[in-house]
């Protein structure tokens, strides 16, 4: 009869154990989600405003005469191009953070509510 009923203590801890970490899990999955959509929508975003610059482009030069003012839209094309591109670099370097934060959440070992549960249950 004792040991039916420290079986019964332990499979409450274990059910307990199971159930705090499928909410962790449930959590960091949903944080990464987030993150990736946001990174995602961004890019699209720049992919966009990209494609709308390159006809823009396109465009001047070729109903502008003059070869200074074309040079002069090329320059200005390439001056955005390179700003656009060292604010997207930073910005996945942000997300690369964020997200490193949040996988070693995942790795981090539970609070030592999970060590009390294990004493309580032996």
């Amino acid at each position: 009869m004792t040991e039916s009923i420290d079986l019964s203590s332990r499979s409450i801890a274990t059910t307990s154990i199971l159930r705090d970490f499928a909410k962790r899990a449930v959590e960091i999955q949903s944080e990464l989600s987030q993150q990736f959509l946001e990174a995602t929508r961004h890019c699209f975003e720049q992919t966009q405003r990209s494609s709308t610059e390159v006809w823009e482009l396109f465009w001047k030069i070729n109903t502008t005469p003059s070869v200074s003012e074309r040079l002069e839209a090329c320059q200005a094309w390439m001056k955005s191009v390179t700003e656009r591109s060292a604010a997207d670099a930073s910005y996945l370097l942000e997300v690369a953070r964020s997200i490193g934060e949040i996988e070693l959440k995942a790795l981090k070992r539970p609070s030592t509510d999970l060590s009390e549960d294990n004493q309580k249950a032996a």
